[in-house]
């Protein structure tokens, strides 16, 4: 579709815990992820949903703005095992509003046993006037731009895919040499089942 097309990632930095959160967009698909700011391939959290998981997380993100102070959400990511026969939890996602208005997501991997918070506020380079935007105005918009960000990746995802080569290691590569593609049955094909 459009070669090269590259969604910018949303994060969110805690410089204390030197880790980012990371939304990103890749081969259709969303992906949550936790790195370690000194070593980005150390990845302390990952987790690609798929449409419906996507859905469910834009449903939380609803929930907990439109609700009051204290309000948490969460979900849980489930596999299904083969060996027992039951549906494990993989990783949760979950989203609260503090009582002070910040936002707060946390990420866990259930594997790992391991659970990263980050509090998303905006950076403080802007103001209402003379006055500094708040913590609760900052998170406030932070989320707000994490919303959109899912917007975008919802109407952006399909240019992402990575088309499959077929010219490689047999199959139709569409090209000289090797077998021509098959072509179309006549329409008064007596060998067609229909």
């Amino acid at each position: 579709m459009l070669d090269g097309v590259k969604v910018q990632d949303w994060k969110q930095v805690d410089r204390q815990a030197n880790r980012t959160l990371a939304f990103n967009l890749y081969n259709g698909r969303v992906c949550i992820q936790v790195f370690d700011n000194n070593n980005m391939r150390n990845k302390l959290f990952r987790k690609s949903l798929n449409e419906e998981e996507l859905v469910m997380v834009s449903k939380i993100i609803d929930k907990v703005m439109a609700g009051s102070p204290e309000t948490k959400c969460s979900v849980q990511f489930q596999q299904y095992d083969r060996n027992s026969k039951q549906f494990r939890i993989e990783s949760v996602y979950s989203m609260e509003k503090d009582s002070k208005q910040m936002y707060k997501i946390s990420v866990t991997d259930c594997i790992k046993q391991q659970t990263c918070t980050f509090t998303l506020k905006a950076r403080a380079t802007m103001t209402t006037g003379s006055e500094p935007l708040n913590d609760a105005n900052l998170s406030s918009l932070k989320i707000e731009t994490l919303k959109d960000w899912i917007t975008g990746a919802k109407i952006w995802g399909p240019a992402t895919i990575v088309p499959i080569n077929r010219g490689q290691g047999g199959g139709y590569n569409g090209g000289g040499g090797g077998a021509a593609a098959p072509s179309a049955p006549a329409a008064d094909d007596e060998s067609l089942p229909f």
